[in-house]
Parts: C-alpha cells; sequence; structure tokens
C-alpha cells in the first residue's frame, strides 16, 4: 500500500492512527487503527492502492461506505467515517471506511476449526443473521455475498455482517459489467449464477442455507473443480440432504433447507422475516428437547411376572432404540440359546447351569424383544428377528422346564 496506508502511518490529517494489517481480499485491505479523536480502535477499511486503476471499483467501495452507513442494526457492522486520502505529491484519491471494531473471529475461522457446529449452536447464529438480512432488504440492500468469511463474532456471541462492497440496492444502477458476476461461487444463487439483475432479498436466503448447511455438515452442499461446475450445480443439481451424509437432525431442519436452497426463488420463503420465523421455531423446539427431564428407567420383578389383574397396565417410559442397538440386544439371545443347545447334547454342563442360563435367556428375550413394539427394524429384518426372538423364548422355556424336571427327580432319588 505504499506510504499511504501502512502500519505507523496516518489518516484523515491525523485521526486514525493505523496499528496493524488484519486482512487483505482482492480489492481491498482491512487495518486495525486508533481513533485518536475519540480514544477508541476501529477497524479501517481502504482499496488497495497497487491494483490497477478501475473507477467502477472505486465507485462501489464508495457505494459500499454509503450503504453500510444507511444500516443500522446490532447485527451490521456499524460504519463510523468515510472518506478518501491522496499520497503526499498527488495521485488518484483512495477511498476509505471506518467501521467499528469486532473483537472475535469470523464464523470461517469458527468452522476451521471445528469442523461443524451442533444444531444447537448454529440455529442462533441462523436467527441473527437473518436479523440483519431483514434490516437490510427493508433498506432496499442485497448483500449478494452471505459467507462465513463475512459473518463476524464478536466475544459476546453476538453476530454481525460485514462486507456490503458487491450489494445491490434498489434504484441504483448495477456495477456489474455485461456478463459480469460477483460473489463467492459455493454461496451463489442460483439467480446470481446466471447474472440476472433483478435480485432480490430471496437470493440472500439462498446464501444464508448454504451457510446453515455448511454449519451443520462441515461442507457446502456443491464443490467441484472450478466455479463453472460448481455454478452448474447450483442451477440443476439437487441439494444432498443431511442424512445423506450420515448427520441426524429433524425433519424440519431439512424440510427448511430444501426449501432455502429451492432453484426457483418463488419456492424459498418469501422474506427474511418468514424464514427467521421459521428457524425460531426449530431454535425453541431444540431447547424444550434439551431441557425436558429424561424419564428414569424402570426395572422390577413386575415386569418379569406382570399380576393377573384386568386393570390396565401402569404406564411405562420406553426409550427409542435404533436399528444398531436392537440388533446388539439380539446377541445374547443367540448365544445363549446356541449354548444351551451345545451344553446339553454333550453334556458340558449341568442340570443346574443349563436351567439357570436357560431361564435367564428366556427372561432377557421376553424382556427385550417379545413384549416391545417398537422395533427400529423394518421390513424382512424385523420379522426375521421376532421369530428367531420366538424361537429362542420356546427353546429357553423348554430347556429351563427340562431342567427344573431333571433336578426334581435327583432332589427325590437323593
Amino acid at each position: 500500500m505504499g506510504e499511504l496506508f501502512q502500519t505507523g502511518s496516518t489518516v484523515a490529517q491525523g485521526r486514525y492512527r493505523i496499528t496493524e494489517l488484519l486482512g487483505s481480499g482482492g480489492m481491498a485491505q482491512v487495518f486495525r487503527a486508533r481513533d485518536e479523536r475519540l480514544g477508541r480502535f476501529v477497524a479501517l477499511k481502504a482499496m488497495r492502492h497497487d491494483l490497477p486503476y478501475d473507477p467502477g471499483w472505486a465507485t462501489r467501495f464508495r457505494r459500499e461506505a454509503q450503504t453500510m452507513a444507511g444500516l443500522s442494526h446490532p447485527n451490521i457492522v456499524s460504519v463510523h467515517d468515510t472518506g478518501e486520502e491522496r499520497r503526499a505529491g498527488g495521485g488518484r484519491p483512495v477511498p476509505y471506511l471506518v467501521m467499528e471494531l469486532v473483537a472475535g473471529r469470523s464464523l470461517a475461522e469458527l468452522l476451521d476449526a471445528q469442523g461443524r457446529l451442533p444444531l444447537a449452536e448454529a440455529l442462533p447464529l441462523a436467527l441473527q443473521i437473518l436479523a440483519a438480512l431483514a434490516a437490510a432488504h427493508a433498506r432496499g440492500v442485497v448483500h449478494r455475498d452471505i459467507k462465513p468469511a463475512n459473518v463476524l463474532l464478536a466475544e459476546d456471541g453476538t453476530a454481525k455482517v460485514a462486507d456490503f462492497g458487491i450489494a445491490a440496492v434498489a434504484g441504483r444502477t448495477v456495477l456489474t459489467g455485461t456478463g459480469a458476476v460477483l460473489g463467492t461461487p459455493h454461496y451463489m444463487s442460483p439467480e446470481q449464477v446466471e447474472g440476472r439483475r433483478d435480485l432480490d432479498g430471496r437470493s440472500d436466503l439462498y446464501s444464508l442455507g448454504v451457510l446453515l448447511f455448511r454449519m451443520l455438515s462441515g461442507r457446502v452442499p456443491f464443490d467441484a473443480d472450478s466455479a463453472w461446475s460448481v455454478g452448474y450445480a447450483h442451477l440443476h443439481t439437487p441439494p444432498p440432504s443431511l442424512a445423506s451424509l450420515g448427520i441426524s437432525v429433524p425433519g424440519a431442519v431439512e424440510s427448511l433447507l430444501a426449501r432455502a436452497l429451492a432453484k426457483d426463488p418463488g419456492d424459498r420463503y418469501h422474506d427474511a422475516a418468514a424464514m427467521r420465523a421459521a428457524v425460531e421455531a426449530l431454535a425453541r423446539a431444540e431447547d424444550e428437547e434439551a431441557t425436558r427431564p429424561q424419564a428414569p428407567f424402570e426395572f422390577g420383578l413386575a415386569d418379569l411376572f406382570p399380576p393377573a389383574s384386568s386393570a390396565p397396565p401402569r404406564p411405562r417410559a420406553e426409550t427409542s432404540r435404533t436399528a444398531l442397538v436392537e440388533l446388539l440386544c439380539f446377541v445374547p439371545v443367540l448365544l445363549s440359546v446356541g449354548w444351551a443347545v451345545v451344553a446339553q447334547s454333550r453334556d458340558t454342563a449341568g442340570a443346574g447351569t443349563i436351567t439357570v442360563v436357560s431361564a435367564c435367556g428366556l427372561a432377557w428375550t421376553w424382556y427385550a424383544f417379545l413384549r416391545r413394539d417398537d422395533s427400529a427394524l423394518a421390513g424382512w429384518p424385523r420379522t426375521l428377528v421376532r421369530a428367531v426372538a420366538a424361537i429362542g423364548a420356546v427353546v429357553h422355556g423348554v430347556t429351563a422346564l427340562a431342567g427344573l424336571g431333571m433336578l426334581a427327580a435327583e432332589a427325590l432319588a437323593g
């Protein structure tokens, strides 16, 4: 940046003193600076001076300052000041803007560190971003570049949307050249990929859908070796579900993502407020699920030998099982049946041991399978498991009775 913007230099006749470079992009650099007049630190964003002169970039940069200055919301980075700086020897002016300094890190840095976020953490972030978008859309501003790098996370957990450098503002001439496409390919809406100029807020909602998918899965829905291939996928390829990636979320979350990532803007939420209401309902349901007390697991003699009564059985809390847990519960049934059969045929165990094992196997088979009707299996696997369990119960029952008979006979003979 030469002598204009570097550590130790000052801007605006000495008001802002640059202390360090925070980051650099394709069009601008962001510095940490001290406001000597107000005694506070700020973020100073200046257009890169080493780029070939393009009046469109300078105009776009100035419009970003005007756009952000017109947006006042807790979830949007505030703009404090704007201006232009010239070299001491003259030359073209370099525009800059002064913004609040968000102490924390970007959502991109958080995702790079953690991979993906739990639902209870991703939904509140989406709510804050949607609140910012609702405020921007109400002023006729479409961000057009919602992505993790443009969401800053303050230390108190507040999410702030930044970088309105390519925002489209209602009533203004679009600065995109013929055939040019602005945005980040992985987060572009289909209409952005097509280069349409009549974008509205639903384009940002698509990008937020991609961002929410990224937060929950650790990857973007569409990825490829080239920007063209990614854009083609946005236009023509159905987005994957989280379930297809092995990620379990409530069905309502899958439905929300499917609607947000619809190819046709008319199939998405009609505005940010509507999508925010849907996310808020999901977040509320997630909070209720997290705070709901878990029913204690109960087991007693009444479960093994229920009393003969005409009264309805007392309600008992049941816990749902996955298919894997159900198959693991089935292993003891097979082992106990096999052991009992081998022990009897080869006479490798006494009648007492066989009787005890068979009785325990019968109790386990009845408790784990025969008394329940909430199998996680379906179709022929469920039918097979329940049939084998029933056969096992019969084998255990017969073996236990036979063992008791043998023990009784031995007692009488003795």
